[in-house]
C-alpha cells in the first residue's frame, strides 16, 4: 500500500489493524531485497493465511519489483537521499 493510504483511514490499512503496541516492519520499494522478502512470507504462511491476504502480497512484491524497476522512480530516490 503506498504511504499516504497506510497513514490514512483505509480499511487495509496496516497502521490501523495494530494494536498500539505491536511492532512493526516496513518494507520499501527501493529495498532491493523486497520483493523476495515478501514472496519468502507467502511461502512460509500459504496455509495459515486467507487466500486474499496472499494474493495481496504476491500483488505487491509484483509491484515493488516494477517500481524498482523504474527509471524514474530510482531517480527520485536519489534526489530524496541527496535532500536528507
Amino acid at each position: 500500500m503506498k504511504k499516504n493510504l497506510e497513514l490514512s483511514d483505509h480499511p487495509k490499512s496496516w497502521m490501523n489493524k495494530a494494536l498500539d503496541d505491536e511492532l512493526i516492519f516496513v518494507l520499501l520499494a527501493r529495498d532491493y531485497s523486497a520483493p523476495s522478502v515478501i514472496m519468502e512470507w507467502v511461502r512460509l504462511n500459504y496455509t495459515t493465511q486467507p487466500i486474499e491476504k496472499l494474493i495481496d502480497a504476491i500483488e505487491m512484491a509484483r509491484d515493488m519489483s516494477a517500481q524498482y524497476s523504474s527509471e524514474e522512480f530510482r531517480m527520485r530516490v536519489a534526489v530524496s537521499k541527496e535532500e536528507n
